[in-house]
């Protein structure tokens, strides 16, 4: 198969494509109002040749579509009328306007030369559609400006000929209220259903992809197309005999992706002014912070490198930002890049002290240094205390790690052998209490070592204490589910070809293919008596959701939809699978009885993502993770979907992947707050958070079990 990603030319009618419905709508509606003269605004890269060039599809019987290039150059500066009247002259193949008479005559003659047309009988239903004028020409006043009214008025006469104006940039540049009157859109990213649409549709039965790439690539494009289709173009080369994308792989094209889009960046950069330069800067530099940033936590970073920059300043940059699209407003008047991959060129292609020092703009400050002892007399007294009891501290924490070790101490005060020793650490082993002072439970998870690396499972307690390696080799091991009794774990693995699902030992020890299909079998998950599996599988040609015994035997289907049904969730009680589907429009999360697929029911309902879910161990609340805040936030709500609310609320990052403690009081998940992906607890009585990984390592999918 030829890799079906465009990525060096707009899209012809010829070519798939996909959204953009409400552009479509917009034309035929005000064309069929009357309206004859269009702006579509957008910045480069965004689709607007593409959209055009599939205008001869859509108006087939309605409208004859022609197609006019605007030169970048001197006759959209200086005689833009001109430009016009030669361009339709092209379009409708008819004589060119006379030069010498239009220079004589200027805009009278262009109202001449259209009726001419229209009394030649060659006007029928035509729509021509300019390409590449720049919005920087409409400016108020301009020679643009009085030609397209001039033109709005020669059109207005006719019935058989309309005319859109493809403009790079957007209307911010040109400010020209005399304008208002055009029919006017502003051509936007793809929302996150038209990404997925434009990465699997072209691929549908030959490459599979995991729906996390979706969310990933969605994120580091902002939704621009070309960026959409540079992804799926590399992952496309890179995947293509293995059949399937798995999670990471967004993560392990970026930065050929980068690389590709290196020069668009750089044109983009160039374009931004010095506030806007300064504020990107630093929004991407502040550490902790993912790329959100208001203009006070700009301003308050800068101060501390020393220099003073005015409130205002940003502000006035972030909107400038804003309406070129390069920045998304959120709530609590902070912003975020609207395209990640834009906020990782700038984070390696500058820093704001190099910014600062380019603009040579802002006065420099000077930071106060004080000694915490200056002006107080020295309590010596005091100091001794503490040091005595820093000192007894460090005692009492070092027989404390001497009892961890399993040594005694003597009369002599020197530490003995213990008669025994203590047994030894495993997944199966048995748990210590909770007086012991280690948390019960152990988390089972995923982890490699970097975007290029290999997916891995590991245990830990439920402390973060004791990490084990269960898996590793030439392949990808990855969503790991505890049974109900903790003496095995399934998971995903590509090591026979293709991702399939296994059972092994909770040690790690006898893994077995239990799924043996030729298709991607996906997101395992155990009934309630650890007899049966439900999972995802492509083996139709879209995901399914199917139930198995735990060995593979009895493969039964559960739902039949051309839409992606997948991550099962089995109830406690046994009576309900909560699952992910996209058969409404966009991803909710849904249940239905395990045993035949009935009683179909729809649990969230919401324009956002919905995915993920996680029972409570008594089955009476569901978590998920959801995006209708902007970012990724754990949400829960009763078992008949009412009372949703986010249990973790942080703008600044994603906490992804819900999973209960055994005993409900606790849920685990992972989550980039702290810069990498680590896997993290809240406590659902105090609300507090732990991190238990903090590593440099990429830990996602934890699943909690006894």
């Amino acid at each position: 198969m030829l890799n079906p990603y465009i990525t060096d030319r707009p899209l012809t009618d010829g070519d798939i494509f996909f959204g953009r419905e409400d552009y479509f709508t917009w034309l035929l509606r005000d064309l069929e109002a009357g309206r004859r003269l269009f702006l579509l605004f957008g910045m480069p890269f965004i689709g607007k040749t593409s959209f055009t060039n599939q205008l001869d599809t859509f108006f087939r019987d309605r409208f004859a579509v022609r197609h006019v290039t605007l030169e970048a150059g001197g006759e959209q500066r200086v005689m833009p009328m001109w430009a016009l009247l030669t361009g339709l002259a092209e379009a409708l193949e008819q004589e060119p306007p006379d030069r010498e008479t239009f220079e004589a005559q200027g805009v009278s003659y262009a109202h001449d030369y259209v009726r001419a047309l229209a009394d030649q009988d060659v006007l029928n239903d035509y729509l021509v559609c300019f390409d590449q004028a720049l919005a920087s020409r409409l400016v108020p006043g301009s020679d643009w400006e009085r030609d397209l009214l001039a033109l709005q008025s020669a059109l207005e006469r006719l019935s058989g000929l309309a005319v859109l104006m493809v403009v790079q940039g957007p209307p911010s540049e040109a400010h020209n209220p005399a304008l208002a009157d055009i029919s006017q859109q502003v051509m936007g990213p793809f929302d996150e259903e038209e990404v997925s649409s434009a990465l699997m549709f072209p691929v549908r039965g030959a490459l599979a992809y995991d729906l996390d790439v979706i969310y990933q690539v969605y994120r580091y494009s902002g939704g621009n197309p070309y960026f959409v289709q540079l992804f799926g173009e590399i992952i496309f080369r890179r995947r293509q005999d293995a059949g399937w994308v798995g999670k990471s792989e967004a993560d392990d094209v970026l930065p050929e992706v980068l690389e590709r889009a290196g020069g668009y960046f750089s044109s983009l950069w160039a374009g931004c002014g010095p506030e806007e330069k300064l504020t990107l800067s630093a929004m991407t530099e502040m550490w902790g912070y993912h790329g959100v940033a208001s203009a006070e936590d700009v301003v308050k970073y800068v101060r501390k490198l020393g220099v003073r920059v005015p409130l205002q300043d940003v502000a006035s940059a972030y909107e400038t930002l804003r309406v070129r699209g390069i920045v998304q407003e959120l709530g609590g008047k902070s912003f975020r890049v609207m395209a990640q991959l834009f906020g990782y060129w700038v984070k390696e292609h500058t820093t704001t002290l190099g910014t600062l020092r380019e603009i040579r703009k802002y006065r420099r400050v000077r930071l106060a240094r004080t000694s915490a002892f200056s002006g107080r007399r020295v309590d010596w007294v005091g100091v001794g205390l503490w040091a005595l009891a820093a000192v007894l501290v460090f005692a009492v924490a070092y027989v404390w790690q001497s009892r961890q070790r399993n040594e005694t101490w003597g009369l002599g005060g020197q530490p003995v052998a213990a008669s025994t020793p203590g047994p030894e650490r495993g997944p199966t082993a048995a748990l210590p209490a909770v007086e012991t002072g280690v948390a019960p439970g152990t988390i089972v998870y995923e982890a490699k070592d970097g975007p290029e690396g290999r997916s891995e499972i590991w245990a830990m307690r439920s402390d973060g204490s004791d990490p084990l390696r269960l898996s590793g080799g030439e392949w990808h091991d990855t969503a790991p589910v505890w049974s109900p009794d903790g003496r095995r774990i399934a998971f995903v693995s590509d090591r026979d070809g293709n991702r399939e699902i296994y059972v092994m030992n909770a040690d790690g020890k006898e893994p077995r293919n239990v799924s043996q299909n030729a298709a991607d079998d996906w997101t395992p998950t155990w009934s309630p008596d650890g007899q049966s599996l439900a999972f995802a599988s492509f083996r139709d040609g879209n995901w399914e959701l199917y139930t198995m015994r735990a060995d593979g035997s009895e493969q039964t289907r559960l739902t039949e939809s051309p839409s992606a049904d997948y991550a099962p969730a089995w109830s406690p009680s046994g009576d309900l699978l909560a699952f992910v589907s996209d058969r409404d429009g966009n991803l909710e999360i849904y249940t239905l009885n395990p045993l035949d697929g009935s009683g179909l029911r729809r649990f969230t309902d919401h324009p956002a993502t919905d995915q993920a879910p996680a029972w409570s161990p008594d089955g009476e609340e569901l978590a998920w993770e959801s995006y209708r805040d902007d970012n990724m936030e754990i949400y829960v709500a009763d078992r008949d979907g009412e009372n949703a609310q986010p249990l973790t609320r942080d703008a600044y990052a994603d906490d992804r992947g819900p999973a209960w403690s055994p005993w409900g009081d606790r849920i685990a998940y992972y989550s980039n707050a702290q810069g990498g992906w680590d896997i993290m607890t809240l406590d659902l009585e105090t609300g507090s958070r732990s991190n238990l990984t903090g590593s440099q390592a990429l830990e996602s999918a934890p699943n909690w079990g006894p």
